[in-house]
């Protein structure tokens, strides 16, 4: 009994203590508490989310490799996808689902490069693996492979591939009906060479009237 007796009064001691301690150092204690509480939110929020950030990149790297020799591909990084839109007035972005089943055909396509020589252009070629579900709701994706054609940062068309044969057969074809005018654009563009043309033949007309005129005037005198 005596020896608990002890034991209590030491232990009452170094509480006593311990608070007097507390009090005369409150800063020093408040800011080692906060140091700790800091520490704890670093450990469990950003450490994951800067290891998940690096497990992506190393994932995006992996997926770029398999199409960073093709010379008509550009490829964008995870978080690069609207910055490139806006920085291009035109431009064909492949939104692709690495895990998709015809993932695999389609690269094997892209690495083709008998059938990409018919390719007049350049298609983006961006690998959904961040943010999967806000990426595939803001651009309304309806399945795992889709080619969209931008103009001054709007959707001019989109064409969703989700047939192996089709990407086999026509992804070459989908990919220059994208980049290539529209009806009305091309018959627009066909007027003005046509009215260029008809310019340049008035003014050659005009020209060697002028010249005509001038040289029966010489031959008058």
């Amino acid at each position: 009994m005596e020896k608990f007796e002890n034991i209590k009064e030491i232990v009452v001691k170094r509480a006593k203590a311990f608070i007097h301690y507390v009090k005369e150092n409150w800063q020093v204690s408040a800011i080692a508490g906060l140091s700790v509480v800091l520490v704890i939110l670093v450990i469990a929020v950003v450490l994951p989310n800067t290891q998940r950030k690096i497990r992506i990149k190393q994932a995006d790297s992996l997926v770029m490799a398999q199409v960073s020799d093709i010379k008509q591909v550009e490829t964008v990084n995870f978080d690069q996808l609207e910055s490139t839109i806006r920085k291009n007035d035109k431009i064909l972005v492949a939104i692709v689902d690495p895990k998709d089943k015809n993932y695999d055909q389609f690269v094997e396509i892209l690495n083709d490069k008998g059938k990409m020589a018919e390719f007049e252009g350049t298609v983006f070629f961006f690998p959904i693996l961040y943010n999967v579900t806000k990426v595939t709701d803001f651009y309304h994706l309806k399945g795992g492979i889709t080619l969209i054609y931008f103009e001054n940062q709007q959707e001019v068309e989109r064409i969703s591939l989700d047939n192996q044969q089709e990407i086999e057969l026509y992804l070459v074809d989908h990919l220059n009906s994208l980049i290539r005018p529209s009806g009305d654009e091309l018959d627009r563009i066909n007027a003005e060479k046509q009215a260029e043309a008809e310019k340049q033949t008035t003014q050659s007309t005009e020209e060697e009237v002028i010249d005509e005129l001038q040289n029966s005037s010489t031959t008058g005198q």
